[in-house]
């Protein structure tokens, strides 16, 4: 009794030392080496085959055990936690057998871990946890794989078999925009017949009716298109080079009044004026029952483009802390990013307002011919540097889009007025310069710098058709500050002395028209359809 309990008590404070867990075999063991001084003094019944005791007890139906658990460096911050192997319940039937089995598996055990024990030292793996998974090809479940963001790399599909990484982006859109007009004085007027001659055409007059001008022209809806192209630097998408070009198709328009138009006679037409020298309105008369017939052809054009280059980073990525993330939600799947564009913008902005007469004299004592030809243009070209916010949010199969910009640079301002008169008298044609707006005085070209803002707003609904396709409706708004319009430099203060053909001694006083920079500010706004290429 005593050598029992003396083994009993060895067998027990080696336990801990002892265990070795996850050998495989058909019914689960635990193997404990007791020391040969207990087995020498006889205590515990021995085989006389095996000299190793092994106890062992029956699992319970659907009991499992690991197979093998190993714990790598802290380092790698991963788990490695291998397949369960799971023991089949061992019927009553067969607790016998298995139990008999047992010491010959446990032989089979022990001579296995000696022969690993012996070539621990030779094997750099078998020290290593992490070779030994690593050799033994042992999928890890719970291992944690690092954060990416990478886009995925795909092909359009058989029918074009190129490789696509979304890292390249082609934009177009259709524009249909509303565009502010330039402002101009009352340019040509009208009067009833029977009016007196000193009563006719001018401003103020009795019955005196405008025909063009004294309000905005060139206003109104035009069509346009807007191109971008950009390539993204990471797969990520998150540093990109992106540039784009707008263009509003030129908008164009005209008027005509003649007094011998078959579908429109108009027999009292004018230009009107103030008179300087006299100090009262009147008017240049282009058609009076029998003082002189002809008509006269306005025409103006506006022009509207931009480019851009630009990097766009972005400061809250996707996936990411922008992404909405509320679980139970229906914006569970949403996706936001904010990135920030820093790049070079220009603009340039042309008006032009030309007018044509063709006149002849009805009075005999003095017949005759004129051509008058005057010519006002404007250009503001803009560089600077622009800085925006951009905001990203995609839903399945849909997204939206806000992006805001302002640009600041300088911005070079051109004023070029001309104009000529063509007189032929007894056949004989002279040209001199001027007409009727356009005079010594004001005729040339003028330029300077002013510093102007670029600002634009444009937001977008989309819709992706396919993995590489997506189309969009939006809205986008387009401002451009301190710009000179061609309407804004027609001067109708004037000195009749200076018409052509100019009298000598030339004239020294009074001046006028003159010329004087007019500033005033532009935008343009409207829908925006278009799509995005992706590959």
């Amino acid at each position: 009794m005593l050598r029992r309990s003396i083994a009993s008590i060895a067998m027990f404070t080696l336990l801990p030392m002892a265990v070795v867990f996850g050998q495989s075999s058909t019914a689960p063991s635990w193997r404990f080496r007791f020391p040969d001084s207990a087995m020498a003094t006889g205590g515990v019944t021995e085989s006389s085959e095996d000299p190793t005791r092994v106890a062992s007890r029956q699992d319970p139906a659907g009991f499992s055990t690991p197979a093998q658990i190993e714990i790598p460096s802290l380092s790698d911050s991963q788990i490695v936690i291998p397949s369960i192997k799971t023991q089949p319940p061992t019927s009553q039937t067969g607790s016998k057998a298995d139990s008999t089995n047992d010491a010959s598996s446990g032989d089979q055990r022990e001579a296995r871990d000696d022969a690993a024990s012996s070539t621990a030292g030779r094997d750099p793996a078998s020290g290593n946890p992490e070779a030994r998974v690593a050799a033994a090809n042992i999928a890890d479940p719970y291992a944690v794989a690092p954060t990416t963001f990478m886009n995925p790399v795909s092909s359009f599909g058989s029918w074009f078999p190129l490789r696509r990484t979304n890292r390249f982006m082609v934009q177009a859109e259709y524009l249909y925009w509303s565009a502010e007009g330039m402002r101009t004085p009352p340019l040509v007027t009208s009067s009833p017949t029977g009016t007196a001659r000193a009563d006719a055409a001018y401003l103020g007059g009795p019955a005196t009716t405008i025909l063009y001008g004294g309000d905005r022209i060139n206003d109104g809806w035009e069509h346009g298109y807007r191109v971008a192209a950009g390539y993204a630097f990471d797969p990520n998408l998150r540093w990109k080079l992106e540039g784009e070009y707008l263009r509003i198709l030129d908008r164009e328009e005209t008027f005509s009044a003649a007094s011998d138009d078959p579908v429109a006679p108009t027999n009292i037409i004018g230009r009107p004026f103030f008179d300087l020298i006299n100090g009262q309105e009147t008017a240049q008369l282009i058609s009076f029952d029998d003082v002189i017939s002809g008509r006269i052809d306005i025409a103006s054009t506006s022009k509207l483009s931009s480019l851009g280059a630009y990097v766009r980073g972005s400061t809250c990525p996707t996936p990411g802390p922008c992404d909405v993330i509320a679980i139970n939600s229906p914006l569970s799947m949403q996706r936001g990013r904010f990135d920030v564009l820093l790049g070079y913008r220009y603009a340039n902005l042309q008006d032009s307002i030309s007018f044509a007469e063709d006149l002849r004299s009805l009075d005999v004592a003095n017949p005759g011919s004129f051509q008058i030809r005057e010519r006002f243009a404007t250009e503001n070209m803009f560089h600077g540097i622009e800085l925006g916010m951009a905001y990203v949010s995609s839903w399945r199969r849909f997204s939206t889009e806000l992006v805001a910009k302002v640009a600041a640079g300088n911005n070079h301002q051109t004023v070029a007025i001309s104009g000529f008169s063509d007189i032929v008298e007894a056949g004989f044609l002279e040209r001199f310069p001027g007409g009727l707006y356009a005079q010594r005085s004001n005729i040339g070209v003028y330029e300077r710098n002013e510093l102007a803002v670029l600002p634009q707003l444009t937001f977008n609904l989309g819709t992706q058709l396919t993995s590489f396709l997506t189309v969009r409706v939006g809205y986008s708004l387009f401002y451009f500050s301190n710009v000179v319009r061609a309407g804004d430099h027609i001067d109708t203060d004037l000195n009749p002395n200076l018409f052509p053909p100019e009298q000598l001694p030339l004239v020294t006083s009074v001046l006028r028209p003159d010329f004087e920079f007019n500033e005033t500010d532009y935008w343009a706004h409207g829908a925006n359809f278009g799509a995005d290429f992706r590959f």
